[in-house]
C-alpha cells in the first residue's frame, strides 16, 4: 500500500478522495496552506500545515487543489522531489486538452475533403450551399491562442468558451453593433486581455473589487445556501498585475469598486459585449440589471459559472433576471456553463 499525503482539504481533497482505491492507499493525513482548516479532520484524518509534511514517510503527495502549480512550486522550494508530487488536476487537464484536440482536428476536414466523400451530387450542393461554419477557412483569423488561456484548472483548453466570445466579436464587427465593452469580474486580468484583442477599437470597461469577494455577497450567499465562499477570496490579484496585460492597447478604464455603486460616474455609456464573471449571486444580478439597460441592439452578455453548482447563486440570478424582463439565455457547453444573453 502507498502512504500519501493529499494537499488540498477542500471539496478538490474531497473529491480525490472518493476516486482514491482504498485497498492500494493510506491516507496519511491532508495539507492546507489555510490555517483555519489546520486541525480539522476528514475521515478520521487530520488536517495539517505543509511545515509538517516532512513529520511523514509517505511515498506520494497528490494535489488536490486548483493551484497545483503554485502548490507545486511550494513544495519543491521545501524540499520535496518532484517524482513524489502528483498533480490530480494536472493529469485530467493533459487528457482532457488531448482529447479536445483531436476532437477539434477530427472536425476540421476541409471543403475538398467533404467533396471527395460525398457521392451524391444533390447532397453534395446542400453541403457546398448550407456550410455551417469551415474552420479551416478561418484558422489563420481565428488564432487566438485559444489552447494556451490560462483559465481555471484547464489551463487552456475551454474552447468553447473563448470561441464563442470570438464570433460573438465577429458578429458585433460584422453587423456594426454600436457600444463598449466591458468585463464584471477580472481578478487577474487573462480574459480581459483575451477580450481587448478581440475589441481593439472598442472602450473597455473593467469592474473589480480588486480586493476580493465582498462581506455582504458572502452572506448573502450564506443565508440562502447558494455557495460555502469566503470574504476576500480571489484577493490575490491588484490593477497593475492587469494593466500590464493589457500592453497593447490604452482604451481601457479600470474601475475599482463594489459594483454598482463604483458605477456613478458612468453616463450615457452604451455596451455592445459584456462579460459577467463574479461567482456570486448579488454581483451577477446587480450586472445583469446595470448592463442590460445599457446593452445596444443586437449586443451579447455573458455570464461565466451558470452551470457551475460550487456557485450555485449565478443560476439563481440569471434565472430571476430574465424572468423579471421575459428575455430568455442559451447554455454554453464550456466548461462551469456559461449562459448567453442577448437583446
Amino acid at each position: 500500500m502507498k502512504k500519501i499525503l493529499i494537499f488540498g482539504a477542500s471539496e478538490g481533497g474531497r473529491k480525490v478522495t472518493k476516486m482514491l482505491r482504498k485497498d492500494n492507499v493510506e491516507i496519511l493525513a491532508y495539507v492546507d496552506n489555510d490555517r483555519k482548516k489546520v486541525g480539522q479532520k476528514i475521515e478520521g484524518k487530520e488536517v495539517i500545515p505543509p511545515e509538517r509534511i516532512n513529520e511523514f514517510n509517505f511515498d506520494y503527495i497528490l494535489l488536490a487543489s486548483m493551484y497545483f502549480n503554485e502548490i507545486f512550486y511550494q513544495l519543491i522550494n521545501m524540499g520535496i522531489h518532484e517524482s513524489k508530487i502528483i498533480k490530480i488536476y494536472g493529469l485530467n487537464t493533459s487528457a482532457s486538452k488531448s482529447k479536445i484536440k483531436n476532437m477539434y482536428n477530427r472536425h476540421c476536414l476541409k471543403r475538398q475533403e467533404y467533396k471527395n466523400i460525398i457521392i451524391d451530387e444533390e447532397l453534395h450542393n446542400v453541403i457546398e450551399n448550407y456550410f455551417i461554419c469551415d474552420m479551416n477557412r478561418f484558422y489563420n483569423e481565428r488564432n487566438y491562442d485559444f489552447y494556451n488561456y490560462p483559465d481555471y484548472i484547464l489551463q487552456g483548453i475551454d474552447y468553447v468558451r473563448l470561441s464563442t466570445v470570438e464570433l460573438i466579436s465577429r458578429e458585433i464587427r460584422e453587423r456594426n453593433i454600436s457600444g463598449a465593452v466591458a468585463e464584471l469580474g477580472v481578478y487577474k486580468g487573462d480574459f480581459s486581455a483575451f477580450i481587448s484583442k478581440l475589441f481593439t477599437d472598442r472602450d473597455l470597461f473593467l469592474f473589480d473589487t480588486f480586493e476580493g469577494f465582498h462581506k455582504d455577497d458572502v452572506e448573502f450567499e450564506h443565508r440562502r445556501g447558494f455557495s460555502k465562499s469566503k470574504p476576500r477570496h480571489l484577493e490575490d490579484t491588484n490593477i497593475d498585475l492587469v494593466i500590464s496585460k493589457l500592453s497593447h492597447i490604452d482604451n481601457y478604464y479600470i474601475i475599482k469598486g463594489y459594483f454598482p455603486e463604483s458605477t456613478v460616474r458612468l453616463k450615457n455609456i452604451n455596451f455592445a459585449f459584456v462579460s459577467i464573471d463574479v461567482d456570486l449571486y448579488k454581483p451577477t444580478y446587480a450586472g445583469l440589471k446595470f448592463f442590460y439597460e445599457r446593452l445596444s441592439k443586437g449586443g451579447y452578455i455573458l455570464v461565466h459559472d451558470y452551470n457551475f453548482p460550487t456557485y450555485s447563486g449565478v443560476k439563481e440570478a440569471v434565472r430571476k433576471f430574465c424572468d423579471e424582463m421575459g428575455i430568455n439565455y442559451v447554455p454554453l457547453s464550456d466548461y462551469f456553463g456559461s449562459a448567453v444573453i442577448t437583446k
